[in-house]
């Protein structure tokens, strides 16, 4: 028997969809219960490519008895985190105020009014190393909300008193300077671990924000520190377990401090993000193994993650069949039967594989790099055979829902790699995937959060899906020379400071003013997986205020990076991305404008700027001969001297220096700027 989530979007609901428990989607048909019935409100949190999730779902919610139990103390809400950012992050925020720590799935009781008074992560069907079961959870919280409402209505009430304190930092910002660059870097110099890579201890995650921070840094000053705690760390990514060996991609993190065994998970955002890290470490180093793996990547995504529309999904599930990371890992007797021996002793040797593994008796595929050369010849042939070998398995649910954010995310990274990397069918699939979102997403003029079976969602885009996007298609603007995806990108940023701003706190939120209200309007500034969308639209809106000499936007983002100055100095982890926008504005960005009859004319021009690293640069093409329509930007307002050929211009504040005749001598004069 289907329950009311059958009739739902989402592919994660779809999986709750046939529970024994009577659960409601977010909206007022289920508060409307709570109140009338008196109940308080279970509130279970997740996504689709979540182990814990399934295990708690297999465990508690198909169980008749714990749903019984359930559908007659609570009423009970199950939600999408990644349909519902804005629901997850007020009550993962309420979370870790109570305990000081979250997770998924994310359980919490609220009063039937929404207000949260208890909740914790995932919870056993029995005690369990003295975790207690569920059962006990559900008639603890019950009997409090029955004898103790007075207390639960207090203790909420301080809740959202702290909450609110986390969305509305103080306004007593303080001026921004390299001090917080300065001061950021020494503390990820001190987090950083020399013999593994990456920061801290088990569990291990890439960090990819800070590791393109800590390129800047060694963009700006030189600091070959910076520039070697990314290489480190990506080299160690890279020979790990956390990367996939045969189909490529990255898994979600590592569950030790050496990156060899995974949770095997792969999300959509990771591998975006590590696309540009790696693209941007091979612009500055050269090194052909990161060449490699940023086309590794994108392939992946582009054979196991795109729709035929265009759009790219979402997640692949960390577990198949129920079991975790069955489809990943090797062991020695299923070699044997792929390969003769003297193969087989090769390729176990290459990949680590022995008699006992490293994941429940079976091995995670890793890489050595000490190994005879001649080896490294035969793998690539070895390496299809046993990817043909996996295809064969039982494989991981894919989660096709399209995220508006998310494939902003790989946007840019597609594009940015389709010109640096001289890949024309990148840049086509980059150019589908602006299309589709452009053609599909938005709804009477106002983008949603995602598409789901080429369904777009009833659910309003959130400040990360207008910023991410805007980014992804001004990179393509700037991969491509084509005008209308700046124009898109142009309405896009218009459209964000109308739906999102708030004059009295001078940072944006995350849901816009047409948006359902929620207990709290809700605001994240911290850098977490994903950029936080108040730092993807400090970049956005400094790249588009310097397209178009726009002071009051270079303002506007001004107030919003002194607001957050004093958070970062404190701690500079939770906002990798922030402290790129910082590097940005204190820095001499230039505005490059090529001229020229047409795009053919200027094409090596614009593969000198994107084989190099320059990321405090925007791009313009000025094409006498386009017949696309003329964009009415400041930048082409500049002084254009009159040349035979094509030429390119470098500015700063739209004061232009003599023209470059060629791409040597451009090449030449950025590095004499040190742009």
């Amino acid at each position: 028997m289907n329950n009311r989530l059958s009739t739902e979007n989402s592919p994660y609901l779809l999986q709750h969809a046939q529970n024994p428990v009577d659960w409601y989607p977010w909206g007022a048909e289920a508060f409307q219960a709570a109140s009338d019935e008196n109940k308080p409100i279970l509130l279970s949190v997740g996504y689709s490519s979540c182990h814990w999730c399934h295990v708690m779902e297999k465990e508690s919610f198909s169980d008749p008895i714990i749903a019984t139990k359930m559908n007659r103390l609570f009423i009970n809400i199950k939600v999408d985190r990644e349909e519902r950012p804005d629901v997850d992050n007020l009550y993962m925020q309420a979370l870790q105020a109570m305990t000081g720590q979250g997770g998924w799935p994310m359980t919490m009781f609220l009063t039937p009014d929404g207000k949260p008074f208890f909740g914790g992560t995932y919870y056993p069907p029995e005690d369990f190393h003295g975790m207690p079961s569920f059962e006990r959870i559900l008639d603890a919280v019950s009997d409090a909300h029955t004898d103790q409402i007075n207390e639960i209505h207090v203790a909420s009430a301080e809740i959202i008193r702290r909450i609110q304190e986390m969305a509305h930092p103080s306004s007593q910002g303080q001026d921004i300077s390299t001090d917080a660059l300065g001061a950021s870097f020494t503390a990820f110099d001190a987090a950083f671990d020399p013999s593994h890579g990456g920061f801290g201890g088990a569990p291990k995650f890439p960090q990819p924000l800070v590791l393109e921070f800590l390129l800047r840094h060694y963009k700006g000053t030189g600091n070959a520190k910076a520039l070697e705690m990314v290489t480190t760390t990506l080299d160690a990514i890279a020979e790990g377990g956390i990367r996939d060996h045969l189909a490529g991609g990255f898994h979600r993190y590592a569950t030790d401090s050496f990156w060899a065994i995974p949770h095997f998970e792969k999300m959509l955002y990771d591998n975006a993000l590590l696309t540009s890290v790696y693209l941007h470490a091979f612009q500055i180093t050269g090194n052909s193994n990161y060449k490699s793996i940023v086309e590794e990547t994108i392939d992946y995504v582009l054979r196991e993650m795109t729709a035929d529309s265009g759009g790219f999904y979402a997640s692949q599930d960390a577990d198949t069949n129920g079991e975790e990371g069955v489809t990943y890992v090797w062991s020695k007797k299923q070699i044997a039967v792929l390969f003769d021996q003297d193969t087989a002793e090769m390729v176990c040797g290459y990949y680590g594989i022995t008699d006992t593994g490293n994941f429940e008796g079976s091995t995670v595929l890793s890489v050595r790099h000490n190994l005879p050369q001649q080896i490294f010849g035969q793998i690539k042939e070895v390496r299809s055979k046993l990817l043909t070998a996996r295809n064969e398995r039982p494989q991981p649910f894919t989660d096709t829902k399209i995220i508006v954010a998310w494939n902003g995310l790989m946007l840019r990274g597609l594009a940015e790699a389709g010109t640096t990397l001289g890949r024309p069918d990148y840049m086509a699939a980059a150019t589908k995937n602006a299309q589709f979102l452009l053609d599909n997403l938005i709804v009477d003029g106002r983008l949603v959060r995602s598409s789901y079976n080429g369904s777009p969602s009833p659910i309003n885009a959130y400040l990360e899906d207008y910023a991410s996007l805007g980014l992804g298609l001004l990179t393509l603007y700037e991969s491509s020379l084509e005008p209308k995806w700046l124009q898109a990108a142009i309405e896009l940023s218009d459209r964000l400071l109308d739906l999102f701003w708030e004059d009295s706190t001078q940072l944006l939120y995350d849901t816009g003013f047409d948006q359902e209200p929620l207990l709290i309007r809700p605001r994240d500034i911290i850098d977490n997986a994903t950029p936080c969308g108040n730092s993807l639209a400090a970049e956005f809106l400094l790249r588009m205020g310097t397209l178009n000499d726009n002071v009051m936007l270079r303002n506007t983002v001004e107030t919003m990076l002194k607001t957050v100055s004093p958070l970062i100095m404190r701690s500079p982890s939770g906002f990798g991305n922030w402290l790129c926008a910082i590097d940005y504005y204190l820095s001499s960005s230039a505005e490059i404008i090529l001229i020229g009859k047409s795009k053919e004319e200027v094409t090596e021009f614009l593969k000198v700027l994107k084989t190099q690293y320059h990321p405090n640069i925007v791009i313009a093409a000025k094409i006498s001969d386009s017949q696309e329509p003329k964009l009415s930007l400041a930048i082409f307002e500049a002084a254009m001297p009159q040349h035979e050929g094509a030429i390119a211009m470098i500015c700063r504040r739209f004061v232009c220096a003599a023209p470059a005749s060629n791409p040597a001598e451009l090449a030449q004069r950025m590095l004499e700027e040190s742009i």
